[in-house]
């Protein structure tokens, strides 16, 4: 293979990854850096199997959908042969959770195998089983893919370091990036508070599961204070309810998110305590940090690490405690203010694009290098 040091042209990354940019893993770890990288040298090509059509139709049923899906996994497939019959030619190579679900790995193998700059990058822990009633991976998990693919990559970047420790069985060479998210000012762009506090909650399908440790302290808080549970997701949380609270459902839409995360005043992240939810990344309270929320989150994973309990927010572990938190929150505005203000600094020390693009950089040189 041509030796790639000390190449003053533009050099070409290639991420194979299975959802398409409008995915959020794969959009906020890899393709919003697009820019940062040009800067710096390195020219991102974006290698999705899914195409954005079937990645937004993905869930639907029915005879003509069924039709459509098989039509178009058909077409994806052809699509991801004739890529790789080209990975070679990559300075550098991001694979990012898998490339397709399909063939156990066979593919992020095969990249492996001819291309000796590939990097395994994964925000989740994707080796375990999901422990929740959506599993969309299912049919499709194998136990001994990801282990198999950690070793045989160049280095492993983890989103936290749970995900580090277990990389490093497999490969001594592992970094940590956390996810960034795009810097919306914290309080400085703020809109003019409402009178009435907006308690938000960001999520995926499926992860309403998490909701259930905030319906009985949402309910007696209810009782006493005028507040709005507000939940930014897909159309399948349009009829969440909880007894007695002011439940406002808004459906995800990119250009809309900043501002209804700006419009909120406090941000919660429930996680059960299992070891499935300690590979997760705390990107809501990451979002939330950066629209200068204070935070309220169970002591799960890297949870602990985003929260400074008392200063940027609370951790929860019992019903009383996400009572009590987010009482002193409804009840004093000068509160939230200052915690607000402090977990918009943590953000921006830790979690911007311009913060960790250095990092990913600093990954790049250190394997073109050796």
């Amino acid at each position: 293979m041509e030796n790639r040091k000390n190449q003053s042209r533009q050099r070409l990354i290639a991420c194979f990854s299975f959802y398409p940019v409008s995915g959020p893993s794969v959009r906020h770890r890899i393709h919003n850096y697009c820019s940062l990288w040009q800067k710096s040298g390195y020219t991102l090509e974006m290698l999705p199997f899914l195409t954005e059509s079937l990645y937004r139709k993905r869930r639907h049923m029915g005879f003509f959908a069924s039709c459509y899906k098989a039509v178009m996994i058909t077409f994806c497939l052809i699509r991801l042969l004739l890529r790789l019959s080209r990975v070679s030619g990559y300075d550098l190579v991001i694979i990012h959770r898998e490339v397709c679900p399909l063939g156990g790995g066979v593919f992020d193998r095969y990249i492996t195998s001819k291309n000796g700059y590939v990097i395994y990058e994964l925000d989740d822990a994707v080796w375990l089983p999901m422990p929740l009633k959506i599993d969309q991976r299912k049919h499709f998990f194998s136990e001994n893919s990801i282990p198999r693919l950690m070793t045989e990559c160049r280095m492993v970047v983890a989103g936290n370091q749970y995900i580090r420790d277990f990389a490093l069985r497999y490969n001594s060479q592992v970094a940590v990036i956390p996810t960034p998210y795009d810097d919306l000012g914290g309080l400085q762009y703020k809109p003019k508070r409402k009178l009435v506090p907006v308690i938000v909650w960001i999520g995926n399908v499926g992860n309403d599961e998490y909701l259930d440790l905030l319906k009985s302290p949402l309910t007696r808080l209810a009782s006493k204070y005028e507040f709005v549970f507000r939940i930014i997701g897909s159309t399948e949380y349009s009829g969440f309810q909880i007894e007695g609270v002011n439940v406002e459902f808004m459906e995800w839409d990119l250009n809309s998110e900043a501002r209804w995360l700006l419009e909120s005043d406090i941000g919660v992240m429930p996680l059960f305590d299992r070891e499935y939810e300690k590979g997760k990344c705390a990107f809501k309270l990451i979002q939330y940090a950066s629209a200068g929320m204070p935070l309220v989150a169970s002591p799960v994973g890297m949870n602990r690490e985003v929260i400074q309990h008392g200063v940027n927010g609370f951790l929860a572990e019992t019903e009383e405690d996400w009572h009590s938190a987010i009482a002193r929150l409804l009840e004093q505005p000068s509160l939230r203010s200052e915690m607000g203000s402090q977990a918009y600094a943590t953000f921006s020390k830790k979690y911007t694009h311009s913060v960790n693009s250095v990092k990913w950089l600093n990954v790049f040189e250190e394997i073109l290098n050796n």
